[in-house]
């Protein structure tokens, strides 16, 4: 500031008076500067095509004639394309706007850090203070800010929970943090962002956000609903992160990229924790015998069951078990002894040992647990609790067996049997045996005992390789039911054993002709030879050794008389199963003298063992006589008193005797047949002449 003060003198010489100003005036000769380039918008970056750049310029000191002259762009390295230019600048003293014409530019401004748009300062004469002193410094004093032109938008890069691992169940709170790759903003406004959940095998649950906004993440979170399940807690699908009429943008203005990793992928919820969601309570699925035995014997190891919960569980004890005795068990019933196990399956044992009273022998005798839910105290991981009796699959229980079992015992084949066959044995017992039964054999065969095998735990069989011997085989039968009960009644214990042949004999008898066939009265050979006015009934009889077996097959018998053809003779048995058959041959009534020969064939005959019939030692033929004995009388002289001679017999006298003497006679029958047995006798008499009577020699 300067004062002004004014004194002279005339040409005279005189001296004027001093005069002081009543005023101040200031000098002025520092050129302006520029003291701050500030942006004029809070973002630190902006889109392409979004507001042109705004910039805040601060002068040292009130200037005017400030122009778009007086600035340039200062294009960072990451912008392409054609540059803005300074469309404008306003202000006055020492602020100005200045504005940059970025609406309408083209090419792309890039992506990365120094995609920068700042400004530079042009001094030029036409900016000047109130003093006239020009702008003259480009530098800036202060601070010199710079927009960032972003087109790119941020990205999630995971998506986890600050909860840890575990099971969870209705009512917990599970955050759920979704990081992007830059801060972002969320404006609710319009709607509340959602990440949606998969909480069922096809539910999904919409999770509201709740905090996070300008920071790089964001927190839904999920509060667990009754129903809810989920083995890995994770996102539906790569689009389940939805604005919901929200927006998700970056500093810039930049709209968030919301896709996610696929569900169970580097990225997602599933892949970074082990959530489990679990809002069903455990349950009883099954109550098992632990025992391969149905039934117990009383007195013996306690009843053991294996108790299988729908999922693990803890705290499971015998308060959360009673006996279930059935109508049949009497006495004291027992109490639960002990449980233990872990996680889905437990052992249960009941307190038998020292229990008195009668189980008895009924189907009600039965001993299983029913299940009592023990409020807070059994629960699986989540915390769920045990709080059903229903067992929802098998519930087995004991019957305390104190009767014997039986079985029947049965062949193939079922007949009589002989060496070199197979013999299949079975075994049927009433109930499961716990282990093979054994079987020995005793009387015509033996065999020690020796284990059966199964064909199911009731039917049990053994092969037999039948020996030699002849009668019955008693089988022997041992083991014990699944109870303990050692077998009782057997039936059907004998078998019979046959190796000796049947065998055939022939029989004959002389008949009448078309008399009927004899039942009775034959024998092994006909005591005579026959003629044609007879018949020979013939009698086959095959015999069993054995006594009772069944005999197969049939005779058949043809004759064949000496000289002639065969005939067959027709047998008919006597009676069904008898194995006696008869028939008749009628003897040729003339000529066929000899042997006849009897072919006796046995056609299959055999036992049900199979043993074939022989007919060793059979008389096989018989004699036919159609031809009449002749008998010759002759004579000899002999001396009175003589013995009666053997010899010299002539068919008639030489000559006359006189009564000195005396006539030998002989009488001979002679059978044309050769060896046939004559019956009867002749008588001689001699009448002489004269004689009133004949004389019987």
């Amino acid at each position: 500031t300067a004062t002004v003060t004014v004194s002279g003198t005339d040409l005279a010489g005189n001296t004027g008076t001093t005069i002081t100003s009543g005023g101040t005036f200031a000098i002025d000769t520092t050129p302006p500067t520029v003291t701050s380039v500030v942006r004029a918008s809070s973002a630190v970056a902006l889109t392409t095509g979004a507001s042109a750049p705004v910039f805040t310029v601060t002068f040292s000191e009130s200037v005017t004639g400030v122009t778009t002259a007086n600035f340039t762009v200062n294009a960072g390295s990451g912008i392409g394309g054609t540059a803005p230019t300074v469309a404008s600048v306003t202000g006055s003293g020492t602020t100005w706007t200045v504005t940059l014409g970025v609406t309408g530019t083209t090419d792309d401004y890039g992506s990365n850090a120094n995609a920068t748009l700042g400004l530079t300062v042009v001094p030029a004469s036409n900016a000047i203070d109130a003093a006239g002193n020009a702008l003259a410094s480009a530098t800036v004093s202060g601070t010199n800010e710079s927009y960032n032109l972003d087109t790119t938008s941020a990205t999630v890069t995971g998506v986890t929970s600050t909860l840890a691992d575990g099971s969870y169940k209705a009512a917990q709170s599970v955050p759920v943090t979704v990081t992007f790759t830059e801060p972002v903003t969320v404006v609710t406004t319009g709607g509340t962002p959602q990440l949606t959940l998969t909480t069922g095998s096809s539910a999904t649950t919409p999770v509201n956000y709740t905090s996070g906004s300008g920071t790089t993440v964001l927190t839904f979170t999920y509060t667990v609903a009754s129903g809810d399940t989920s083995a890995d807690l994770d996102y539906a699908a790569t689009t389940s992160l939805a604005l919901n009429s929200g927006t998700i943008k970056d500093a810039a203005g930049n709209d968030a990229t919301l896709t996610l990793a696929s569900p169970g992928a580097s990225g997602s919820l599933g892949n970074a924790k082990a959530l489990i969601i679990d809002t069903t309570a455990p349950t009883v699925s099954s109550i098992v015998r632990a025992s391969s035995a149905a039934a117990l014997t009383q007195g013996t190891s306690a009843p053991v069951f294996t108790v299988t919960t729908s999922e693990s569980v803890t705290g499971l004890v015998a308060a959360n078990f009673s006996v279930n005795a059935g109508a049949g068990i009497g006495g004291t019933s027992p109490t639960i002894a002990s449980v233990t196990g872990s996680g889905t399956s437990w052992t249960v044992t009941l307190g038998v040992t020292g229990t008195t009273g009668n189980y008895g022998t009924t189907s009600t005798a039965t001993l299983g647990l029913t299940v009592v839910p023990g409020g807070a105290s059994v629960t699986d991981a989540a915390g769920n609790a045990l709080a059903s009796a229903t067992v929802s699959g098998s519930n087995q229980s004991y019957n305390l067996d104190t009767t014997a079992p039986t079985a029947a015992v049965t062949y193939s084949a079922n007949r009589t049997v002989k060496s070199g066959e197979t013999l299949t044995i079975t075994a049927t017992f009433n109930e499961a045996m716990t282990t093979a039964p054994t079987i020995a054999l005793s009387g015509t065969n033996t065999v020690a005992a020796t284990a059966m095998t199964s064909t199911s735990s009731t039917v049990w069989t053994y092969a037999h390789a039948v020996a030699s011997g002849n009668g019955n085989v008693t089988v022997t039968l041992a083991g014990t039911d699944t109870a303990g009960n050692s077998l009782g009644t057997v039936t059907g214990t004998t078998f019979e054993v046959d190796n000796t042949a049947p065998t055939v004999a022939i029989t004959y008898q002389e008949i009448d002709d078309n008399a009927s066939v004899p039942t009775s009265g034959y024998l092994s050979t006909l005591a005579h030879s026959v003629r044609g006015a007879k018949s020979v009934a013939i009698q086959v009889t095959a015999t069993e050794a054995g006594g009772n077996a069944t005999l197969t097959g049939s005779p058949t018998v043809a004759v064949t008389p000496s000289g002639g053809s065969a005939s067959t003779v027709t047998l008919t048995e006597s009676a069904s199963g008898s194995k006696i058959w008869r028939g008749i041959y009628d003897v040729p009534s003339s000529g066929s003298d000899g042997t006849a020969t009897v072919a006796l064939t046995l056609s299959g005959i055999s036992d049900e063992a199979g043993n074939t019939a022989t007919s060793t030692g059979q008389t096989t033929s018989f004699v036919i006589d159609n031809t009449a004995p002749s008998v010759a009388i002759t004579y000899q002289e002999i001396a009175d008193n003589a013995s009666v001679p053997t010899s010299g017999y002539l068919s008639s006298l030489a000559h006359s005797v006189r009564g000195a003497k005396s006539v030998a006679i002989q009488v001979t029958a002679t059978e044309a047949g050769g060896g046939a047995t004559l019956t009867g006798s002749p008588t001689v008499t001699v009448t002489e002449t004269g004689a009133s009577s004949a004389t019987t020699v």
